[in-house]
């Protein structure tokens, strides 16, 4: 199934995303939701609170997963009741499609612990659609991408620091040597 662009004006993001999450900046979301009254409703509150959102929709978890593969986004806001997935095993499923990529779950369900086992799991937030409003769901989102953000940077300079170590063992090793 193609995503459906359901939101505009459509400002395609870049690998890394927006220069800032703040209020104006533009961010791409695919929304993975099979419900369409679900569905429109987050894309109103979100096009409401966020005029620069492009969302994309699909129904599908393995239709998200190819749509990942070639068009970047800035985060997914993911049910956990679809067609071919259901419950926490969704979010380990899209966390394993795409790692990289902030995610935030939706739900119908009013269980606290299903939410921190969702964030515990990797989910950046969880929520309830039935509580969902557009400057909330515009906060988490912004808010989710500048942790990701930083937590890429972050792997970014231990890598580094990794490799410098590294080299520094083998200076080491090779004055032991002489």
């Amino acid at each position: 199934m193609q995503p459906t662009p359901t939101a505009s004006p459509t400002h395609p993001a870049s690998q890394n995303g927006p220069a800032l999450p703040g209020p104006a900046a533009s961010l791409t979301v695919l929304l993975v939701e099979d419900d369409d009254v679900d569905a429109e409703e987050v894309i109103r509150l979100l096009s409401r609170a966020m005029p620069r959102v492009t969302v994309h929709r699909v129904t599908r978890l393995a239709d998200a997963c190819t749509w990942l593969m070639s068009e970047p986004v800035n985060a997914i806001l993911l049910d956990l009741g679809l067609p071919d997935a259901r419950g926490l095993g969704a979010l380990d499923a899209a966390k394993a499609c795409v790692p990289e990529v902030p995610i935030i779950v939706l739900t119908g369900q009013q269980d606290d612990r299903v939410g921190l086992e969702a964030v515990q799991r990797g989910a950046q937030d969880y929520l309830e659609k039935h509580r969902l409003e557009g400057w909330l769901l515009a906060r988490v989102l912004r808010y989710a991408v500048e942790r990701q953000r930083i937590e890429d940077r972050l792997r970014r300079k231990q890598s580094r620091m990794q490799q410098y170590l590294d080299l520094a063992g083998v200076l080491f090793v090779g004055l032991d040597a002489d």
